[in-house]
């Protein structure tokens, strides 16, 4: 997914939950937070690769509240 530096790539919502792999998340840009990945929600990535995304603040990805949890659990 490209954001050709125009926007930001996902924007994952209050209580959003997502799920997202097998790609690359390039290019995203904006003047907030989170360039390539907003999350206020739950968002899983697997096999993704963040590159060249710019932002005022966390460029490739911002999250308000981060858990981290393993594919097993």
């Amino acid at each position: 997914m490209d954001g050709d530096d125009q926007s930001r790539v996902f924007h994952i919502a209050t209580n959003g939950v997502a799920s997202i792999s097998g790609f690359s998340i390039i290019s995203g840009s904006t003047s907030e937070d989170g360039a390539g990945v907003l999350n206020e929600g739950t968002v899983l990535l697997r096999n993704i690769t963040l590159a060249e995304n710019t932002a005022e603040r966390g460029g490739t990805s911002s999250s308000y509240e981060v858990r981290f949890r393993r594919p097993w659990d």
